[in-house]
């Protein structure tokens, strides 16, 4: 069975570091890079910049809406999946420990129950 296949090579893939390069991305795109590699939270980028960590965020969420939204290649629900990774990574409480765990948990091809 084709799910079957899916759901071995998805369980296969890091979800999270996908979700990190985005946000990484994200971050040059909006002219703001991490100092250092992986911290990704929109606080260490804004004390490191001096920039107010609102304003950050705001140019960084738009910049992962645009990478991640307008992806053609992947379905909408696989956008929507990976923009709540994103959004967990910039570490603003826009998405809950469970929820991430769920995401993948969606993207791996396991049986998700409601929380």
């Amino acid at each position: 069975m084709i799910d079957q296949v899916f759901a071995e090579v998805a369980r296969q893939l890091d979800w999270t570091g996908l979700a990190e390069a985005v946000v990484g991305r994200a971050f040059d795109q909006a002219g703001f890079p991490p100092a250092v590699t992986g911290e990704l939270s929109i606080s260490a980028v804004a004390a490191h910049h001096q920039v107010d960590s609102a304003e950050l965020y705001r140019s960084v969420r738009r910049a992962v809406e645009q990478i991640v939204l307008k992806d053609g290649d992947l379905s909408h629900e696989f956008r929507m999946a990976m923009l709540r990774l994103c959004q967990s990574r910039l570490g603003r409480g826009d998405v809950s420990r469970e929820e991430c765990e769920t995401v993948v948990g969606w993207l791996r091809g396991e049986r998700v129950t409601g929380r």
